[in-house]
């Protein structure tokens, strides 16, 4: 069927580029809920393979409210996904209005744009080879191979992509000499590309090498030994990775346990979008700050059920490291509502919902002006009211955390240990609005409340 509403100039075309990775697999996806969300009463997707682009028309019905609403009439959107190097060079050039950017966790810098970070993810080594020998690499020789196409005394077909922050990780992290890198390879364009060029293979053939975000291997089956991917450095993250394959109608925690065993793993990355701060068009503008609002809940969702780490399971690294685990901590916690005011907490910050700037910051440098000094020690435990999905009230819980921890930091308070307990422990009924904290606790009274519970189980 014919749409003739696609016949008419869009009132306002918004132009994403960069990432083949978030290009291929999240933002296309992002934008229809986004636009669905908005009231588009038509959604229209054209995936233009040979241009690595998505054309998305959505089509709003018109309001009175025109001023302050920026989904009007049709809104087209471009995702052209020609790797993160040619997404930023178009925005520096203001040929497009958000770049789409995965880049290596120690070299973040764009450039002077505003930036929303969407989450995290790690880069797979990915293998075909016939004689299955090559099943846990050490770094060295995934250089060797990649530089040389050699190993063991066996070419190799070795696979890359072009203006790619995938690329660019890779080069860095396994310090690659970049030109005689990108002699010996094969260019490929896509993801899926990749994929296929490495895993096809007959009984003639080389053994292929090649990369991929784990986010486009959680879907794949394992069945095939002749497919199977490797590590660096005889890290293990991959056997829980081949076990999540099991798991393809829905989002596992699983993948979470990836992200935390992959954290000293050597090719980690941030996915962002840049934008640019100044726009000539209202309309436009408006639809770029509401794309970057979204981020927030809906994209951090999407992000997730496309298998990437989103920020929110990102945040839940927040207690690793601390004096207690979060487990033991619940445990204290639990005690000292148990006991009540006995063992008063410091201060409490308060936030509105969905949001995790404090509303009186003041009172709390206040109170600890008074009666602490830098060598004091505090726990922060953030709280969520009970609106949303647990997953996201516990993410929530840790940003106010740190962010009290941050503002803790600025003031000379060095030693500050973060906790989040989500939805857990909303206040009553008649303080159900107040549910949204953070508890602000000297670490002594935490310690003396540890110390009765192991000796209460002792005895």
């Amino acid at each position: 069927m014919f749409h003739a509403w696609l016949i008419k100039a869009p009132n306002v075309t918004v132009k994403l580029c960069g990432s083949v990775t978030l290009g291929e697999k999240f933002a296309p996806h992002f934008i229809e809920a986004i636009a669905s969300n908005n009231g588009a009463n038509k959604i229209k997707k054209s995936d233009n393979k040979n241009k690595k682009n998505i054309t998305i028309d959505a089509n709003f019905p018109n309001t009175k409210d025109k001023k302050d609403n920026p989904f009007q009439g049709l809104v087209r959107f471009i995702v052209d996904y020609g790797g993160t190097k040619d997404g930023i060079k178009k925005l520096k050039q203001n040929k497009c209005d958000i770049a789409m950017v995965s880049e290596d966790n120690d070299k973040v810098n764009v450039g002077n744009f505003d930036k929303v970070k969407l989450g995290d993810d790690t880069i797979a080594i990915i293998i075909n080879d016939n004689n299955e020998t090559a099943n846990n690499f050490q770094s060295h020789q995934i250089k060797s191979i990649l530089e040389n196409k050699q190993y063991n005394n066996e070419q190799w077909q070795v696979f890359c992509r072009k203006n790619s922050g995938t690329t660019d990780t890779i080069i860095n992290k396994l310090k690659l000499e970049e030109k005689l890198f990108y002699k010996n390879c094969n260019e490929v364009a896509t993801n899926k590309e990749m994929w296929d060029k490495v895993t096809t293979t007959n009984k003639d053939s080389k053994p292929s090498i090649g990369y991929l975000s784990y986010s486009f291997l959680v879907d794949k089956p394992y069945s095939d030994r002749r497919k199977y991917l490797t590590i660096i450095d005889n890290q293990k993250p991959v056997d829980l990775l081949s076990n999540y394959f099991k798991y393809t109608d829905k989002l596992d925690d699983k993948l979470d346990d990836i992200y935390f065993i992959n954290e000293k793993y050597k090719v980690n990355r941030e996915l962002s979008f840049y934008t640019q701060k100044i726009s000539n068009s209202t309309q436009l503008k408006g639809i770029v700050n509401s794309v970057r609002e979204e981020a927030g809940i809906l994209g951090q969702n999407i992000l997730k059920s496309e298998g990437f780490v989103s920020v929110s399971l990102g945040s839940i690294i927040a207690n690793q490291g601390q004096k207690y685990t979060g487990s033991v901590m619940k445990q204290i916690y639990n005690k000292i509502r148990e006991r009540g005011s006995k063992f008063e907490f410091i201060n409490t910050q308060y936030f509105s919902t969905d949001n995790y700037n404090p509303k009186n910051p003041e009172e709390l440098l206040t109170l600890l002006k008074q009666k602490y000094n830098s060598n004091s020690q505090f726990v922060l435990i953030g709280h969520a009211s009970p609106v949303g999905s647990s997953r996201y009230n516990l993410s929530l819980s840790f940003k106010r955390a740190r962010q009290i921890a941050t503002l803790l930091n600025s003031k000379g308070y060095k030693s500050v240990q973060t906790y989040g307990f989500g939805d857990e422990y909303p206040l009553n009924e008649t303080e159900r609005d107040n549910s949204a904290r953070v508890e602000i606790y000297d670490l002594k009274v935490i310690e003396k409340v540890y110390k009765e519970i192991n000796s209460a189980t002792n005895q």
